[in-house]
Order: structure tokens, then C-alpha cells, then sequence
């Protein structure tokens, strides 16, 4: 049972994880149109992501979207020849 005293943690950490995602969202929005305005494509499925956060209950699916295509976070990124995990291991 989580204790009554973490739930007002949880519900601000909730808020500033949507109000983040939408930020995200937005900046990608940008750079897609920015990618339009200049000829450039950028496609969405070979778009990768990792998130890192000191959180534990990260969730499955995040409202992230390039090109009406949701992303999905990767548990292992890899960028010239260096690979991240999401526990930075």
C-alpha cells in the first residue's frame, strides 16, 4: 500500500510528466515543420528515445508523436557505435 503522504508527490510528478510530454511533442512538431520548410524528412519510425529519470514507475507508453506517429522509448540506444541504457549501465 503506498502511504497517503506520497500521493500529492505522485499527482505533481503525474502533471509535470504530461506538461513535459506535450512540450516534447510540440518541439518535435517544430523541427518536423522546420524539416518541410527545408526539404528534409524526418521519419518517425527510425526515431529513437531513451528516457532517464531517477523515477521507477516510468510508464509503458508515452503521448509523445513525430508525425502523427507515436515513439516509443527504447530500454537501449545506440549512437555511434556507444550504447545507452535506461539505467545508464
Amino acid at each position: 500500500m503506498i502511504p497517503s503522504y506520497t500521493f500529492p508527490r505522485l499527482f505533481r510528478d503525474e502533471q509535470l510528466f504530461t506538461k513535459s510530454t506535450e512540450r516534447l511533442t510540440s518541439d518535435l512538431s517544430k523541427i518536423s515543420d522546420w524539416g518541410e520548410e527545408n526539404l528534409v524528412v524526418f521519419n518517425a519510425s527510425k526515431t529513437q528515445f531513451l528516457h532517464l529519470s531517477t523515477l521507477h514507475n516510468l510508464p509503458e507508453n508515452y503521448p509523445l508523436f513525430l508525425n502523427d506517429t507515436q515513439l516509443s522509448p527504447f530500454s537501449i540506444l545506440n549512437i555511434l557505435g556507444l550504447s545507452f541504457t535506461h539505467n545508464l549501465n
